[in-house]
């Protein structure tokens, strides 16, 4: 049920969408873009660059027009497929004689005359005209999306379009983008080349440039991007077919290629690499004669610029600083060799379904196996996600793993968190179990003590509690505040009634005489220390280090040592005597006295209280006196509640 639950919320967030899952999809995007790409192949587009040292031997850009109108010339010369130019020419030319001489007549109101110039050269823009008239040349210009263009009119060249619409389609193309203004070339420039296209480049909201507008409507047309208009200039202008589902643009069918957009006419760029994929010629080389023509015989050409503060830069996937004609010339040869990224139609229920399936699957294997065998299978769901997805990708098909595989992850952590929380309390059970069954020893062996001895049921009960007191009580001096921890305090309660369970080897006779002992006998009764510790040292022996088991056997053997070594067995003196027994010690001594025996009365407690003080220092630790001191009143309510 869990595993289905993060399905369900998987699923939301794959038909939401929220932004910062968009973004960390992008990035899983670039990823596979850059582990999937294809190596730059011979033969795509070329690039005549107006690099540094073209404006350096030529002058600064921009240059007049006929000696551009020389550059396409030149390129004209070779014999190229088709030449698209990434600049635009919106102003006339102002270093032309029918400009500037305009110009000062207008201003000056004087009359001039020119001789000695050709006609065909008092225009450059007339130059340039018919330089383009010349040749296979498609001219850029940039569409505004913004607020609406009111300057002059543009002639621009839409493409001619067929709209293809499957059932449930829109009624036209409304998921295209809108422009409503235009920074156009001269008319008559325009009307030389015969053709145009925008290279309008839209990034995505993280500024990385991943797909290329093919398409914008403008008016009741729709104008192609400089790629595009390349194509079908080279493809003679066919008629293009623009497929519609309800979602929007699905694919542009141009001369053969199918296309695939997304709804806003988008095409997934497919990346080569870093900047430098395709083959630059200087346009400087080039007006000097320097370049053969065979390196633009029936190539596809770009003209544009490397040059520093003309070039437009753009973030790819691949590099932070993309030459803006290089994404042009990487978009024309995805269509030249229709390499294209596209995700699968319905790709929303496609990637829904695979949500759904892994999910199950992963809900299934994990639920049933260990954290060792759930994290190999993990891993292996993840590896084939991603190894698909890959295939995919080299196939042209993008499948976004991002929310399969952190289901997948989602759904083992899960259950692991989930099978560890049953197995901690199957572990508390065990330990509880484990822990009641100690108890249920150590009461058994007390009763057992209890019943050669019936005048022991109370005091074993009692010093239990005075141990409990006295720890606390003694914690409260900074000298032993951190080795009286929690567990070491349990042990001392816990093992507390079994200080004289060694009596269990003590005769009869000797252990329930009512009158005094011989030496002899008391010798024997001193015996009773031995005999117990022996019991815990085998068993600790046994069983390895165990907090209980060491306090037991310190508590049976060392609680008749005395401060100052006068005790048995041993004579230890000082510190020397384990804490758990000095503590031991004065407890067993206070309830000996506040206790009636068949062979004593019972003491007043403030009298006990008083010779357990005197006792400081010989019989007693001085710090646990202190300590008693504190909470004598505590063990005073002991002794009424178990008289």
């Amino acid at each position: 049920m869990m595993g289905l639950g993060l399905t369900l919320v998987a699923l939301l967030l794959h038909t939401i969408r929220p932004p910062f899952l968009r973004n960390q999809e992008n990035l899983v995007y670039d990823l596979m873009l850059r582990v999937s790409h294809r190596r730059p192949e011979p033969g795509g587009p070329i690039i005549v660059d107006l690099d540094e040292a073209s404006l350096r031997d030529f002058g600064q850009w921009p240059w007049p027009r006929y000696r551009v109108a020389e550059l396409l010339e030149r390129i004209t010369s070779a014999g190229p497929r088709v030449v698209g130019l990434d600049m635009v020419f919106a102003e006339p030319d102002s270093g032309s004689l029918v400009q500037w001489k305009g110009g000062l007549e207008r201003e000056l109101g004087v009359s001039l005359q020119v001789k000695g110039l050709p006609p065909n050269l008092a225009d450059f823009d007339a130059v340039l005209a018919r330089a383009m008239a010349k040749g296979p040349f498609i001219l850029g210009h940039k569409f505004h999306t913004g607020q609406e263009d009111s300057g002059r009119d543009c002639l621009l060249h839409p493409m001619a379009m067929v709209l293809r619409r499957t059932p449930g389609a829109t009624a036209g193309a409304e998921g295209l983008f809108q422009a409503r203004g235009t920074a156009c070339n001269l008319p008559a420039l325009s009307r030389a080349a015969g053709a145009s296209g925008f290279f309008n480049i839209v990034p995505d909201p993280d500024g990385v440039l991943r797909r290329m507008p093919m398409l914008m409507r403008f008016g009741d047309g729709f104008y192609p991007c400089l790629a595009l208009a390349m194509l079908a200039k080279a493809e003679g202008n066919p008629q293009a077919v623009l497929n519609l589902d309800a979602a929007g643009p699905v694919g542009l069918s141009l001369g053969g290629r199918d296309i695939p957009l997304d709804p806003r006419g988008n095409l997934l760029i497919h990346f080569l690499g870093r900047g430098g994929a395709f083959e630059y010629l200087s346009a400087g080389a080039l007006l000097r004669g320097e370049i053969a023509p065979e390196k633009l015989r029936g190539r596809f050409v770009l003209v544009g610029t490397s040059a520093a503060g003309l070039r437009e830069l753009r973030a790819t996937p691949f590099d932070g600083a993309f030459n803006g004609v290089e994404v042009h010339a990487t978009v024309l040869d995805n269509l030249l060799r229709s390499d294209f990224i596209a995700r699968p139609s319905g790709a929303w229920a496609w990637e829904a379904m695979v949500l759904l399936g892994v999910g199950l699957v992963a809900s299934l294997l994990l639920s049933h196996f260990g954290a060792r065998l759930s994290g190999l299978f993990s891993g292996l769901l993840v590896l084939g996600i991603l190894g698909t997805c890959w295939v995919l990708m080299k196939h042209g098909i993008f499948v976004q793993p991002l929310l399969s595989v952190l289901l997948v992850l989602g759904i083992f952590a899960l259950l692991t968190w989930w099978k560890s929380r049953l197995e901690e309390r199957a572990l508390d059970q065990r330990n509880l179990e484990l822990i009641q069954t100690q108890d249920l020893t150590i009461h058994s062996m007390a009763v057992l003590g209890e019943a050669r001895d019936p005048e022991t049921a109370g005091h074993l009960r009692r010093t239990q509690h005075y141990m409990r007191i006295l720890a606390k009580s003694l914690r409260e001096n900074p000298k032993y505040r951190r080795c009286i921890t929690e567990e070491y305090l349990e042990a001392l309660c816990k093992m507390a009634p079994l200080h004289d369970i060694g009596k269990i080897g003590i005769p009869d006779r000797i252990l329930l005489k009512p009158e005094g002992l011989s030496p002899e006998e008391y010798e024997q009764m001193k015996s009773h220390t031995l005999v117990a510790g022996r019991i815990f040292e085998e068993a600790r022996v046994e069983l390895g280090p165990n907090s209980f088991l060491i306090v037991a056997e310190e508590v049976c053997r060392c609680h008749h040592e005395r401060w100052d070594g006068s005790g048995y067995p041993r004579g230890l003196k000082g510190e020397a005597i384990p804490l758990s027994a000095r503590l031991m010690a004065l407890a067993d001594v206070y309830d000996a006295m506040v206790s009636r025996r068949v062979y004593k009365d019972s003491i007043n407690p403030e009298i006990v209280a008083q010779r357990i003080q005197e006792g400081s220092g010989t019989l007693f630790d001085p710090d646990v006196v202190e300590a008693f001191l504190r909470a004598h009143g505590d063990f005073f309510r002991v002794v009424e509640r178990y008289p």
